[in-house]
């Protein structure tokens, strides 16, 4: 049940039901009640416990792999060092997607690298739903970025290796995101008649890839009319979490509505762990700086829009210069100087 209610964003019960869980399995594993406690962002707790399963289990790869992601969270350099140092030794970390951390930082051609390692490695092994969300989660980020072009060609290549849900969800979001309506309502169909009664692709998925389609076409308000469906569930863990909000923030940006725009963007900030403890999505958390500074302007809030930017170029430091979504980050912020 733990996992249902992490799903949905009861996060309070989740940890609830995986401690006793735990506690009438004491010999267990105990990763999931790890995974629920960064969605929760309780990093503390989530440390604490991946020291105790390393007491059990010292090559744990699920309590080094949450070690490492906790580690990120905070910007530990020390323990993120740690734990890679670990990784080389065993060969490799699990569970760690480590090409959206690159992303992050706004490192594309690291990112493209890893992805691409990642997706050959789990393709020689037969693991093509692996290698289905490595593809399709470059491709997300791919799009956030600016290149729109790329991004449906890695969408398209993900389809090929699986027609999981999440898999369809992400490559409809691509094709949104691109205006390729065609392939949206081939994907959005799909997904409909495959899972019927499947709570989140009808209330979270679903109106997630209208809305977008719905901005695509300067109709801002009609996605967050879209939107008003996803709200029960938009704080739980799906794959990529937090999409339906860092959509109404962009659909609020769009109709100029920057205090709303504010509070959505300051929602995923608040929410990290959830957005980062899933191998498919994208860097929404880093955007979501450049996304308080464009509803700062719109609220001729100049002071925190200077330094919402600075946060985001900051961030961004070593980032990959030519990303289109940089550069206009950049742009924008010479226009407040």
């Amino acid at each position: 049940m733990s996992g249902i209610d992490d799903q949905l964003g009861d996060f309070r019960k989740a940890v609830a039901e995986e401690r006793l869980a735990n506690q009438l399995n004491p010999t267990g594993s105990g990763c999931d009640l790890i995974s629920i406690y960064i969605d929760s962002n309780l990093l503390q707790d989530a440390r604490s416990r991946s020291a105790e399963e390393l007491k059990k289990r010292p090559n744990d790869p699920c309590a080094h792999a949450n070690l490492y992601l906790v580690a990120f969270l905070e910007s530990d350099s020390a323990n993120i060092a740690k734990e890679l140092a670990w990784a080389n030794q065993q060969g490799g970390i699990q569970g760690i997607p480590a090409a959206r951390f690159a992303y992050y930082y706004g490192q594309r051609e690291r990112a493209q690298q890893l992805s691409r390692s990642l997706v050959a490695t789990a393709e020689a092994k037969n693991q093509k739903d692996m290698a289905a969300n490595a593809q399709v989660g470059t491709a997300l980020s791919e799009a956030v970025l600016g290149y729109g072009s790329e991004a449906q060609k890695l969408a398209a290549a993900a389809q090929n290796l699986s027609r999981s849900k999440e898999t369809e969800y992400v490559a409809a979001l691509v094709f949104a995101m691109g205006g390729n309506l065609t392939r949206v309502q081939e994907l959005a169909g799909d997904l409909e008649k495959r899972f019927p009664d499947d709570t989140i692709v009808r209330f979270d998925f679903l109106p997630t890839v209208h809305a977008l389609l719905d901005l695509e076409r300067k109709k801002p308000m009609n996605a967050i009319q879209e939107l008003q469906a996803a709200l029960p569930y938009e704080l739980g863990q799906d794959a990529p979490a937090l999409w339906p909000v860092y959509v109404r923030a962009q659909a609020y940006l769009a109709a100029r509505q920057g205090a709303e725009a504010t509070s959505e963007f300051e929602k995923i900030l608040d929410h990290r762990g959830l957005v980062n403890n899933d191998p498919v999505g994208a860097p929404i958390d880093a955007l979501a700086h450049l996304g308080l500074a464009r509803a700062y302007a719109l609220q001729k809030e100049s002071l925190k829009a200077r330094r919402a930017y600075q946060d985001f170029l900051t961030l961004w430091k070593d980032a990959d210069q030519g990303v289109p979504i940089l550069k206009e980050a950049q742009a924008q912020y010479q226009e407040l100087k």
